[in-house]
């Protein structure tokens, strides 16, 4: 299920950036890309459409693990509340 826009944008303002140390991405002073985390789980992270495939989303889960060098929990959203070890490529 989908959030509308105006929801996901409330939502991301009221609850995740109060309670997560933020990361962002810039181009041209334009945020392009956000990871929220807290302590060794990332809880968000998106990257702009017109900057997908550049690296930075990558450059950012790297910067997670730097944080958190005993491992790094990546959330899940919607369907599945599953927590899973970063790098766990097993179904």
């Amino acid at each position: 299920q989908r959030h509308p826009m105006a929801k996901a944008k409330t939502c991301f303002r009221t609850e995740v950036a109060p309670r997560r140390e933020l990361w962002v991405a810039d181009r041209n002073g334009v945020i392009v890309a956000v990871l929220a985390i807290h302590q060794d789980e990332v809880d968000y992270l998106y990257v702009a459409t017109e900057a997908q495939g550049q690296g930075i989303g990558t450059t950012l889960l790297e910067h997670a693990k730097a944080l958190s060098p005993t491992g790094l929990w990546l959330g899940t959203a919607g369907w599945s509340r599953e927590r899973r070890p970063y790098g766990d490529n097993n179904s």
